[in-house]
C-alpha cells in the first residue's frame, strides 16, 4: 500500500463523492448507468453555462460515450482531447471548449498536459484515476480564476476499480 501525507490547500474546490441509488427490482448495467449519468452532466452544463471538464481513464470509453450520446443527439456541446488526436484537432477542440462554444469537454489525462483555462467550474471522474496524485492535479483544473468556486464531481460505483486495476496493470508494462 502507497501513503500519501499532505495537504492539498485548494479550498475553492468542492469535492462531492455520490453514489447513486438503486431502485428496488431496478436492474444496473454499469456502462449505461455511467453514460446516462455523463448525460446529465452535460445537461446541467447547458443550464449553468458552467465549463465542465470530464475525465475517462481511456480514449475507448471516450469514444463509446461520445458515440453514443451522438446517436441521441446530446454532443452539440461537447468536445473531445486525447493523445492520439492529431495536433489539429486538439487544438479545435481546445480553443472551442476555451471560448465556451463547447461547454463540455471529454478527456484522458493528457488535457492536464500544459493547458491552463482558468473559468473550468465542474470536473467530473467517469472512474477514479489511477492514485491520488493524479486525480489532486486532474481537479486541480477547476476554479482557477479568483473569482469562481469549482466543484470535483465523482459518482462511485464499485465496478470503477477494474479501471484503475488495469490502468495499474498497464504502468507495470516494462
Amino acid at each position: 500500500p502507497i501513503t500519501y501525507l499532505g495537504y492539498v490547500k485548494r479550498d475553492d474546490i468542492e469535492i462531492v463523492i455520490e453514489k447513486p441509488k438503486k431502485k428496488n427490482g431496478q436492474r444496473r448495467e454499469y456502462e449505461i448507468d455511467k453514460i446516462m449519468q455523463i448525460q446529465n452532466i452535460i445537461r446541467r452544463a447547458i443550464v449553468t453555462s458552467k465549463k465542465t471538464l470530464i475525465y475517462f481513464p481511456t480514449v475507448a470509453l471516450i469514444n463509446r460515450t461520445y458515440e453514443y450520446l451522438r446517436s441521441i443527439h446530446e454532443v452539440e456541446n461537447v468536445a473531445v482531447y486525447y493523445g492520439t488526436l492529431t495536433k489539429e484537432e486538439k487544438q479545435q477542440s481546445y480553443e472551442k471548449f476555451l471560448s465556451k462554444e463547447k461547454l463540455v469537454m471529454f478527456a484522458t489525462k493528457a488535457f492536464g498536459m500544459g493547458i491552463d483555462i482558468d473559468d473550468i467550474e465542474l470536473v467530473v471522474h467517469f472512474a477514479p484515476t489511477g492514485n491520488v496524485c493524479d486525480y489532486v492535479q486532474e481537479i486541480g483544473r477547476a476554479a482557477r480564476k479568483k473569482s469562481l468556486k469549482g466543484e470535483a464531481l465523482y459518482y462511485y460505483n464499485t465496478r470503477d476499480f477494474k479501471h484503475i486495476n488495469r490502468l495499474h496493470g498497464l504502468s507495470t508494462i516494462q
